[in-house]
């Protein structure tokens, strides 16, 4: 996990390749899945029910964000003034079902409000190692394998085979498109936000169909 208090990362790329990595003070965060079975009429009869398997996942993350950055000090371009900290993502290996980093140390940046309205408005989504990312929680270990992970590139290869640690970590990475975001300004509360992020999202990463 990046940190107790910071575990939903939001970045424009994976942990590797992204140039903007912003770590979100959320209060709470939705995950949902739209399904679409197809349900047939028969007269007088139980009806018919066909599932194709289509899904649509969501992600909705609500919390708060400061009016301005927490680090005066940090003169870095295009991150100034923002707090930060350093994560490492430490995984049995670089292949798809830990994407983005193995044993990579990489720089999270703390938004204030108009940094991460700036992100909501001009981050698009494009597929390959800059496609949008939000990660949730700790994705070291996304699914218990004893078995190993499957290595991506050729669909044979198993890192990690009867490794101790492969326990479950219960976190998750999606890439994800922006739909909305919404910034409320409260009354008395003049130094920091509301907001709320509406993401559409592939399924979890670590699932096959979703490469």
């Amino acid at each position: 996990m990046a940190d107790p208090t910071l575990a939903v990362l939001l970045r424009n790329g994976n942990h590797d390749a992204a140039t903007i990595r912003y770590a979100l003070k959320c209060n709470d965060v939705a995950i949902a899945y739209a399904r679409t079975p197809i349900q047939i009429p028969i007269a007088q009869q139980s009806p018919e029910l066909i599932d194709l398997g289509f899904y649509r996942p969501s992600i909705t993350c609500t919390g708060v964000v400061d009016t301005v950055g927490g680090d005066a000090t940090n003169t870095t371009s295009g991150v100034a003034g923002m707090s930060s900290f350093v994560y490492t993502r430490a995984t049995v290996s670089s292949s798809q079902w830990n994407d983005g980093g193995h044993a990579s140390a990489k720089t999270y940046y703390i938004p204030y409000k108009n940094a991460l309205e700036e992100a909501v408005s001009n981050w698009i989504f494009q597929e390959g190692d800059l496609a949008l990312q939000i990660e949730i929680g700790d994705a070291k270990f996304p699914i218990a394998s004893y078995g190993g992970y499957l290595d991506a590139a050729d669909g044979v290869t198993r890192f990690g085979v009867g490794h101790a640690n492969n326990h479950v970590t219960g976190g998750s990475i999606y890439k994800v498109a922006i739909q909305q975001g919404r910034f409320s300004l409260n009354a008395a509360r003049e130094d920091r936000y509301d907001f709320s992020l509406q993401f559409v999202a592939t399924g979890r990463l670590d699932t096959p169909a979703a490469a």
